[in-house]
């Protein structure tokens, strides 16, 4: 169920913060029986308004709705069902390329390019995946390496409200010429930038 979770857990935190998704999630699991027991079943055996959100002059029993909205109970229910189908398995995806696997969960509704990196780097530890869309993962690489894309001023509300965290085909131009050396092992660089960008003292040279 790890991957059934982690590919969930993108859908939720989707256009919300890292504490809303946490708690959405973890009322997601609790209403499944606890997060052992999260599994696509469970969750087609919840009730569209089980997983909505508390209306004005609720019931009692529904004042602990999971606290979905429409769009994202539709697209949960899809990917429950894709896995139930067979659809999408760990033991398929092991044997397809990484851009097989993009290809597929980018068709699923409610799943975007950062979820499908993540997904990729954590879950089924791919050793060449680099997140072009993540806003850390690129500052990293233009901090290091003197990358700035001057064809665009990005605010932070381009950032926030961009399709992928902002990133433009600049940019991602621009990093593919200095990442290219890594590969195949860009899966590391994540990590580094990370490290980079949240301890002011770890800038260094990337060889």
């Amino acid at each position: 169920n790890r991957a059934f979770k982690a590919l969930t857990r993108g859908i939720l935190f989707q256009c919300i913060s890292v504490m809303c998704g946490r708690k959405l999630t973890q009322r997601l699991y609790d209403h499944c029986g606890g997060e052992d027991k999260y599994t696509p079943q469970a969750v087609m055996a919840l009730s569209t308004e089980k997983l909505g959100t508390m209306k004005k002059n609720c019931k009692p029993d529904e004042l602990n709705n999971v606290g979905m909205n429409g769009a994202k109970i539709s697209s949960l229910r899809l990917l429950a069902q894709a896995f139930i189908d067979g659809e999408i398995s760990v033991a398929k995806m092991e044997k397809m390329s990484t851009y097989d696997i993009c290809t597929q969960l980018s068709k699923m509704k409610g799943i975007g390019e950062w979820t499908v990196g993540t997904f990729l780097l954590h879950t089924l530890h791919r050793p060449d995946v680099l997140l072009y869309g993540d806003l850390n993962v690129r500052r990293g690489i233009s901090d290091l390496y003197g990358l700035h894309d001057d064809t665009r001023e990005l605010s932070v509300t381009d950032l926030a409200m961009a399709e992928d965290f902002g990133d433009t085909p600049h940019t991602r131009d621009m990093i593919d010429k200095v990442a290219e050396k890594w590969r195949p092992y860009r899966s590391v660089v994540n990590m580094l930038m990370w490290h980079v960008t949240e301890t002011p003292d770890a800038f260094f040279a990337v060889e």
